[in-house]
């Protein structure tokens, strides 16, 4: 019994078990259910959620127009086909991420793939800002928003800005506006109170001084043309249409229409006079009954004599007749008639400004003239000065000359010809100076002579060239041409103008040239240039003399002659086009027939007189034998000399000197040489004597007879600017003594002596003291000497002190207004360099705001991926493929004990690059690495410049780049520069 209840109780249990796990499962799946059901719900209010936001993306990009209610319909679906077809995708699913990229997409608004990579590769953000850009005509983001930055909206704009000069893109619109191509002329223009081109050119034009006086000459001239036509047009009453006429005339209307009118006038006023003088008043009159009485005849006629007076008037100031107009006009009643006036007026005014016109003209031209007098004067007198001439009253001329140099600068003509009558006056009493006058008024009266010569000869050659040539060539196709050539020739030579003879000569040897025949011409020898017997009259030499070699071989013996080679193969020596001897390039090389003559003033006239025709550099040839004449420019002789020269060199001189190939340039008469001379020794002597007599104060030259070519200074040597100054201004006086190729040494006195007793000093220089002593040692010890006549006495070496001082202190005045500048540009350029910084430093903030969040973003990308790797233990990864030598360098560390203690990177530069046609971001990333190495107790640090281009199209990371930071700006840079890479937060 107690088994039976005790398994009736254990059932009962059993069966209270089993219905609490039903119980709890039933309990448990309706959990579930209700639980699936709420996920269901959740995905269908996410779904409905995500379509949502699929349809309000589509809807703003344009594909979807229906209802936004999350339901994903055919409408969606549609949708969804036309965007996935216009991106280049297969379909839409609607997770998180593909609705994020809608919706990114949406926000940039880009309709196509097509029109989002042409945007991307432009740099474009949204497709509003390249829908923006191609309205604009702009091909990037950085284009434009660089055209922005300043105010334009179109490329064309904004190229046209950067073309143009203008600085400021205000003034550059402004200017546009105005049709102003150039910032001078819109400155100009702005400045004058003109905002249009075309009335500034108009202001310009019209020469007036400022805005208010152009407009108040556009109102007369409106007045003016107003008036004109109101003359032209008019066709009623005689007397006012004169009236109309002069009035236009008066306010400037004198053009070829209002003169036709006007001229019509007069004839009509002269007719309707002579008829009135007939008795009959013609048509000009409105008739009356019967005949009109004696006093209406008369008014009418005063009432024509008047208008003819008038009409008058007015055709003196329509022709510019001035001084008549103002005659004309004032015989008028202008007190009545206020145009008359106004003519009259008029008339006055040009009639004084034309008087006052010619005045200047004539002030002008008198003081052209009396300039052009001022600089022959001076010409002369420099010339009559270095011949080494003298004046019987120099401190006089010197005076009115400095007088003259004072007046030369005046604007008015009469002081300088006071100065000049009065210096004529003064030279006019100097006999050696009108000597000299004359003398270079003879020398150039040969050179014209010998030119006309040359070129008369030559065109006789010509004439017999062509007669011959055209005798042998009776067919030549050039007959006709050589003919007429010949004809001109021969009347040029007939006419005996200089002028047209020198013309007439190079026009001809231009045309022979142009038809092939100069070579023909050289070699041409006329029959009349053979040997002539020889004549009556001979020379000392036995040499015949005749008119074309007088004036070589007869004469003063000891004159010397200058003889110009003009022959083609003299090197320098020329014609200039108005006819005048010259050397080319200011050269003269030169040599002495028989050698220089011992004195060494014939050598110093011949350089003279080379001068004189234009010579800066001579070249004397130390041989002047007959083949080396050809070569040379000039070829001077002593009369005497050369006529007891070689006979064959010397009839080989006098054939060229007869053919014209060398002509006589120059004489110098040695009288005028020996005089000269003569003085200079006395000079000499009188300075010796004074010297020993410890008469003289100053400084002097003693000039040993000896071969030396040295020049001892006997000063002390800091002094010895000051005697260069001295030497240099008496250059001239100083070339004719002392040795050409002489060396300047400084040196005591004592030493001079030992150097002219060595033979290495030619001359001494010394103070008059110091000559005293060095004459006296001198003739003790019987050393030959001779006084130089040169002496600057304590007068000359005070001024010249004073010179070299002034000098020195206007150097140093120039030096310190040169440091001034200096550091005024320096104080500018610091300004501009640091204007320039804050005009960067601001354009680099306003651009690193706008691309903050881009920068941000891929700095972090490639950061954290250098930070994850370079921690961590693994050598290969994404960022080792990138950047192996990294790679490399991180396994030598690992190796050697080395882990990283610390990481620390910074942004460098973010900004775009081209790959391959499209742009796409880069950045660059600095990475500094700190290690540490326990075994070896030590901390490293190790920096690294990394970057690459972001490929967002493709997802891939391109063209990295990896380098050390000490030479990362040189490789950054050339990576930059060759990839066209634009920064994005960096302004350079």
């Amino acid at each position: 019994m107690g088994r039976v209840i005790e398994n009736d109780m254990r059932r009962q249990e059993f069966e209270r078990q089993r219905r609490h796990e039903e119980s709890q499962r039933a309990l448990e799946q309706k959990r579930l259910r209700a639980e699936e059901q709420a996920r269901k719900d959740a995905e269908r209010e996410r779904e409905i959620a995500l379509t949502k936001r699929m349809q309000a993306a589509l809807n703003s990009l344009g594909f979807y127009n229906s209802k936004i209610d999350g339901d994903r319909g055919p409408g969606t679906r549609a949708a969804e086909m036309a965007f996935a077809a216009a991106f280049g995708i297969t379909s839409l699913s609607l997770t998180d991420t593909d609705v994020e990229e809608l919706e990114h997409i949406a926000e940039l608004g880009f309709r196509s793939r097509d029109e989002m990579n042409r945007a991307v590769r432009g740099g474009f953000q949204s497709r509003q800002e390249f829908l923006d850009a191609e309205a604009g005509g702009f091909t990037n983001a950085s284009e434009m928003a660089a055209a922005h930055r300043v105010g334009f909206d179109t490329a064309a704009s904004y190229a046209a800005f950067q073309s143009s000069n203008f600085e400021n893109p205000d003034e550059f619109r402004a200017a546009a506006r105005g049709g102003f191509p150039e910032p001078t002329e819109f400155a100009a223009a702005r400045a004058a109170g003109f905002a249009e081109r075309d009335e500034y050119r108009e202001f310009v034009k019209s020469g007036l001084p400022d805005r208010a006086a152009f407009e108040a000459h556009q109102r007369a001239v409106a007045a003016a043309e107003e008036a004109g036509e109101a003359c032209t047009n008019h066709s009623g009453d005689m007397i006012a249409g004169l009236d109309s006429c002069l009035l236009a005339i008066s306010l400037g209307a004198r053009g070829p229409d209002v003169a036709a009118a006007f001229d019509t006038i007069g004839r009509r006023l002269q007719t309707h006079r002579a008829e009135l003088a007939a008795g009959n008043p013609g048509t000009e009159v409105a008739s009356t009954e019967g005949a009109p009485s004696a006093g209406t005849f008369l008014q009418e006629l005063a009432l024509v004599d008047a208008a003819i007076k008038r009409h008058g008037c007015g055709m003196d100031v329509l022709r510019s007749a001035w001084s008549d107009a103002e005659v004309s006009c004032k015989q008028t009643d202008t007190a009545a008639d206020r145009v008359v006036a106004a003519l009259n007026s008029v008339a006055t005014e040009e009639a004084e400004a034309k008087r006052v016109a010619a005045e200047s003209e004539r002030n002008r031209l008198a003081l052209e003239t009396a300039r052009a007098r001022v600089a022959t004067l001076v010409e002369n007198l420099t010339a009559f000065m270095e011949a080494k001439r003298e004046l019987t009253q120099p401190l006089e001329v010197a005076k009115a000359f400095v007088a003259l140099k004072k007046q030369q600068e005046a604007t008015d003509f009469r002081p300088i010809e006071q100065a000049l009558t009065h210096l004529d006056e003064l030279l006019g009493a100097e006999a050696d100076f009108q000597k000299f006058l004359e003398e270079k008024r003879l020398s150039e009266a040969v050179a014209k002579t010998n030119a006309r010569a040359t070129a008369e000869a030559e065109i006789r050659r010509m004439e017999a060239f062509v007669e011959q040539y055209v005798a042998s060539n009776l067919l030549d196709d050039n007959v006709a041409e050589l003919l007429a050539l010949k004809s001109t020739l021969t009347d040029a030579r007939v006419s005996g103008q200089d002028s047209r003879i020198l013309n007439s000569q190079k026009e001809a040897k231009s045309a022979l040239e142009r038809l092939g025949l100069s070579e023909t011409l050289a070699a041409f020898v006329p029959a009349s240039d053979e040997k002539k017997p020889s004549g009556v009259q001979q020379a000392g030499n036995g040499l015949a003399l005749t008119d074309e070699n007088r004036l070589l071989l007869e004469g003063a013996p000891k004159d010397i002659l200058l003889l110009g080679n003009f022959s083609p193969k003299a090197p320098h020596l020329i014609l200039n086009l108005v006819g005048k001897v010259a050397f080319d390039g200011a050269v003269a090389n030169y040599c002495w027939q028989g050698g220089a003559p011992a004195s060494p003033d014939g050598e110093i006239r011949v350089v003279q007189a080379l001068r004189r025709i234009g010579a800066e550099t001579f070249n004397l040839a130390p041989n002047c034998g007959a083949t080396a004449m050809v070569s040379q420019d000039v070829i001077v002789l002593e009369r005497g000399r050369f006529l007891q020269s070689d006979i064959i060199e010397a009839s080989a001189l006098v054939e060229a000197f007869e053919k014209q190939d060398l002509k006589l340039l120059e004489s110098i008469a040695w009288a005028d040489v020996g005089k000269e001379s003569e003085r200079d020794t006395q000079t000499a002597e009188t300075i010796r004597k004074e010297v020993i007599a410890g008469l003289r104060t100053g400084y002097g030259f003693v000039q040993l007879d000896n071969d030396a070519n040295g020049i001892c200074l006997a000063v002390e040597e800091e002094t010895l600017p000051l005697h260069r100054y001295l030497f240099d201004s008496n250059n001239t006086a100083l070339t004719k003594y002392l040795p050409r190729e002489g060396a300047t040494s400084v040196m005591s006195l004592e030493r001079a002596f030992v150097g002219i007793q060595k033979q290495d000093c030619g001359v001494v220089y010394a103070e008059a003291a110091d000559l005293q002593q060095l004459l006296q040692g001198l003739g003790k010890a019987q050393i030959s000497y001779t006084m130089l006549p040169v002496w600057m006495d304590t007068q000359v070496v005070a001024a010249a002190q004073t010179a070299l001082t002034d000098a020195d202190t206007a150097q140093q005045r120039e030096i310190a207004a040169k440091q001034q500048e200096q550091e005024a540009q320096r104080t500018l350029a610091a300004k501009q360099a640091a204007d320039a910084e804050t005009v960067r430093a601001k354009a680099e903030v306003d651009l690193r705001a706008r691309y903050s969040q881009e920068a941000k973003a891929a700095f972090n990308r490639l950061s954290n991926l250098g930070d994850a790797y370079i921690r961590s233990k693994e050598i290969s990864g994404d960022f080792a493929t990138l950047f192996p030598s990294i790679a490399q360098w991180k396994q030598e560390r690992l190796q050697g004990g080395w882990e990283v203690d610390d990481y620390d990177g910074t942004l460098l530069d973010y900004g775009t690059a081209d790959w391959h046609g499209r742009r796409a971001e880069a950045v660059f990333v600095e990475i500094v690495a700190k290690s540490k190495n326990a075994l070896r107790g030590e901390y490293a640090q190790h920096c690294f410049a990394v970057g690459y281009l972001i490929d967002d199209e493709f997802n891939m990371l391109r063209d990295p780049i990896a380098t050390t930071c000490d030479k990362s700006s040189e490789q950054v840079s050339a990576w930059q520069v060759s990839r066209a890479f634009e920064s994005r937060w960096i302004v350079r």
